[in-house]
């Protein structure tokens, strides 16, 4: 009976988590993936609710693909710092002429439950923000996403 007991025991223990266990993955892997937005502040106003309903986010590897208004946005890639607090996020915009990194915007997020919080700045080269939270004077963007219902 004890010799079972350990067996079952390091059977637990060798178990791997569970394929949704969100504390075992990289926020690079939690964000891979279709969001779309379910609120939108720019410049310390709030978004009319038909641009937010055509805003989405396509993430996939470091590639960002995001549609604002119903629009293709520029793709570009990002790089995480979750070592931060609040989060780190930096944009890169690449030059399709010279396919070397043109512009850089700067960002912070984090994650509630199902929902990807962003707040970014929408000018390149500007300081990151610190808050998640934008005015009428900062030139920033804070989208709320929520991953997209699978089809």
């Amino acid at each position: 009976m004890r010799q079972l007991l350990v067996i079952l025991g390091l059977a637990v223990l060798l178990i791997p988590p569970a394929a949704g266990d969100d504390k075992e993955k990289s926020d690079t892997d939690k964000l891979q993936g279709e969001w779309v937005a379910v609120s939108m502040e720019l410049s310390g106003r709030k978004a009319a609710d038909d641009y937010v309903k055509k805003t989405s986010l396509v993430i996939k590897g470091e590639d960002w693909q995001q549609t604002l208004n119903g629009t293709k946005a520029k793709d570009r890639k990002f790089k995480l710092d979750p070592s931060k607090s609040p989060k780190e996020i930096d944009f890169e915009l690449t030059d399709p002429k010279t396919d070397k990194a043109a512009r850089l915007t700067r960002g912070i997020y984090k994650f509630e439950g199902d929902q990807l919080i962003l707040c970014r700045q929408i000018i390149p080269e500007r300081e990151r923000p610190k808050e998640f939270k934008t005015t009428d004077k900062d030139g920033a963007e804070l989208v709320v996403f929520k991953r997209a219902e699978r089809k």
